[in-house]
């Protein structure tokens, strides 16, 4: 009888000892440490042999099984696997940095809306008290303050005072905003598409109307409102 040189099992007479490309013995699995471990006859068979000489028992087949199986633990998945584990992981990284840009982006805007919507809530009170007659800034801090309120949204409704029909450029209302304090003037500018609706206004009509500020004049204290439009 002849036994394993790893593990000392004894085999068939007939039995080729052998060992794999990994240098693992084929009967039960063990590595050679070093070619003193093999036998004369194991280190002339290695490959060109066949893996199996003889039929194995049960017991032989469950510890070779067990043996494959640590083999694939010690050694990881075969290549093919890790690369798609990889893709599989570079996919996920990629979607989720797409929904951080998309919540980033969509934040934003949420945040620009806010800021619009409470720019178009501007009230004429709220916007004379910091750009009329009796405001308590002096021209240099209106000036730099009015940066943050041009092309600023408004609603708001005044009493006609003037309206000037001349040519597109000239066609504008002075309405003004009655209040227990000092008041400016607001001078609304129309396009030619609301000539026919601005020349129907009568001088001491309530009107309201919306548009965009423009500018306001130190000398003559008027607020400009540009793209003006009546609103019933």
């Amino acid at each position: 009888m002849k036994s394993c040189p790893i593990c000392r099992d004894e085999l068939p007479d007939e039995t080729v000892l052998q060992v794999d490309d990994l240098g693992h013995c084929v009967v039960c699995g063990r590595r050679f440490e070093a070619k003193t471990d093999l036998p004369e006859t194991a280190s002339s068979t290695t490959v060109s042999q066949p893996a199996v000489e003889y039929e194995l028992t049960e017991a032989e087949r469950r510890r070779m099984d067990e043996v494959r199986r640590l083999r694939a633990i010690a050694y990881g998945p075969p290549s093919k696997a890790l690369q798609a584990t990889k893709l599989k992981g570079f996919l996920a990284l990629m979607i989720i940095a797409c929904i951080l840009v998309y919540a980033y982006i969509w934040d934003r805007h949420r945040k620009s809306q806010q800021i619009t919507s409470s720019r178009d809530q501007v009230t004429y009170r709220a916007f004379n008290a910091l750009f009329g007659p009796s405001s308590p800034l002096n021209t240099e801090e209106k000036t730099d303050e009015f940066r943050h309120f041009r092309s600023t949204k408004v609603r708001w409704k005044g009493v006609v005072s003037y309206v000037n029909k001349g040519t597109d450029e000239e066609l504008y209302v002075i309405l003004r905003h009655p209040l227990s304090l000092a008041a400016s003037d607001v001078l609304v500018r129309f396009g030619e598409s609301h000539r026919s609706a601005v020349e129907e206004l009568k001088v001491g009509q309530a009107i309201r109307y919306t548009g965009q500020v423009s500018e306001f004049d130190h000398g003559t204290g008027f607020i400009t409102v540009r793209e003006g439009q009546l609103r019933p």
